[in-house]
């Protein structure tokens, strides 16, 4: 983990960088994943490819498909969200890999179903939502 203000390298338990002082995850000079300098306002690292600002991608987007990221159809992700959302495949196909493994895991207790449910529905209406800092 890097500084994204300063571009030092971070242990994943700081709260604050030792360079700057800054608050971790706070900044957008360089991204977080590889320590490289970022375009001002860039949604993704040209270094690593790292979603470094996800959030200017959805705001720029502005409208009830920001929970979809700028590289995904959200028509596929509904989909798989209500065929196959019990085994977690939309969570793979938006880059939840975390979140992927667990619904796999629940669906073995019959709760992987109603998860994909809540899911599905929170897509259709524009407030699911992808957190990328926690999805590798």
């Amino acid at each position: 983990m890097f500084c994204k203000t300063c571009g030092k390298e971070m242990n994943e338990n700081q709260a604050i960088c030792l360079g700057c002082g800054c608050p971790a995850g706070s900044g957008e000079a360089f991204c977080a994943n590889c320590g490289k300098p970022l375009s001002p306002g860039a949604a993704v690292c040209m270094g690593c490819g790292f979603a470094a600002n996800y959030g200017a991608a959805k705001a720029a987007k502005n409208d009830s498909d920001s929970w979809c990221p700028p590289d995904k159809d959200k028509t596929t992700a509904i989909l798989l969200a209500f065929f196959l959302g019990g085994f977690g495949v939309h969570n793979f196909y938006l880059g939840e890999s975390k979140k992927g493994v667990l619904r796999l895991l629940t669906c073995w207790f019959g709760l992987g179903g109603i998860l994909a449910l809540i899911d599905f529905i929170k897509m259709l209406i524009g407030s699911y939502e992808v957190d990328y800092e926690k999805a590798v």
